[in-house]
């Protein structure tokens, strides 16, 4: 709480690095974030949270599922949970390829409930369901130009049987191999065209019932902009208004 308070559109660009970065603009592996958020979970895993039960929830890029994180390194976990595809660098687990949660489910009510909740208390604060949606007239014509151009039909059908897989990674990304199950970082263009590919899929199949819960609070913030940092106060205040007048039911 503190440290939002605290906050600055300039203190918060200080943590985020073009330098290397791979399939976004930015990533948060710099000296500076690493003290921010080391100051913040103290280097701790999910195994050593032994009061309560804790999850961060990602989107497979691969597949468009939702994750649960809660095993290995909580530092990992929320780099993971916040890489706005194309934004902020994705993530690699294991086999997997990860970026926002948000990407498939803005308010993870299921994920709790999966990990043995009895009553699940969800917090409406987005202004849409999504990161990206169909209404947004930027990325139908990203959608739009990409297929008329073929450039999705290029990359995905052509290339593949002119070149390698080890060049084809090079043409896209410019990225050497990652590690684990040697998962590789596609570039910017095609981690977007995946995310939106998802999104949308995602968007077509929505049901209310994917968010159900006992409860869902939903503070009326949705008008104030995602870096309206001189207004985190009023939006605290107003997070405490809605649940002190959601606590009889």
């Amino acid at each position: 709480k503190t440290w939002f308070k605290e906050v600055t559109i300039r203190k918060l660009l200080k943590l985020w690095s073009t330098k290397n970065a791979q399939g976004a603009i930015f990533h948060l592996n710099s000296p500076a974030a690493a003290v921010q958020i080391r100051e913040i979970t103290k280097d701790l895993n999910f195994e050593d949270i032994k009061n309560f039960r804790l999850g961060f929830v990602a989107t497979d890029l691969n597949t468009g599922e939702l994750v649960t994180l809660s095993m290995g390194s909580i530092n990992r976990a929320f780099k993971a949970s916040v890489a706005v595809p194309g934004l902020l660098e994705p993530v690699v687990w294991g086999n997997k390829l990860l970026v926002d949660g948000g990407l498939v489910n803005i308010v993870p009510t299921q994920a709790v409930k999966e990990m043995g909740a009895d009553i699940v208390i969800g917090v409406n604060l987005a202004a849409t369901k999504f990161i990206y949606e169909k209404r947004m007239p930027i990325w139908r014509g990203y959608r739009f130009m990409t297929r008329m151009l073929g450039l999705q039909f290029l990359r995905e059908r052509i290339i593949p049987k002119l070149f390698s897989t080890r060049m084809l990674f090079r043409f896209d990304s410019q990225s050497d191999a990652l590690d684990q199950e040697d998962i590789k970082v596609p570039g910017v263009m095609s981690i977007l065209s995946r995310a939106l590919d998802h999104s949308f899929r995602v968007e077509e199949q929505w049901d209310e019932s994917f968010i159900a819960c006992d409860l869902m609070i939903e503070p009326v913030v949705k008008h104030y902009g995602k870096a309206d940092f001189d207004s985190v106060d009023k939006i605290y205040q107003e997070g405490r208004r809605a649940t002190l007048a959601a606590l009889p039911q």
